[in-house]
């Protein structure tokens, strides 16, 4: 099981947290972070640290179609 708040009741509209790929509910969404005028919500607070310390990263990486995972046991560094 991920990380991330899987066991939430998701809703039928999702969107794609940007640092992992997961699909999440915005209704249940872990945190969420405003970028260059769009709004990206996150699976967990370790999505949203990640994306907070480097937008560009996983936005490129999104747009390039790579993901990073979100599990527990992946360390976080200096976040």
């Amino acid at each position: 099981m991920c990380c991330c708040n899987a066991n939430k009741q998701a809703s039928q509209a999702t969107v794609q947290d940007p640092v992992c790929g997961m699909n999440v509910d915005p209704v249940n969404s872990s945190g969420s972070a405003n970028y260059d005028g769009k709004t990206y919500l996150f699976c967990s607070a370790g999505c949203k640290r990640r994306f907070d310390a480097d937008p560009m990263q996983y936005l490129a990486s999104a747009s390039a179609g790579t993901s990073v995972c979100c599990s527990p046991n992946q360390a976080i560094g200096a976040l």
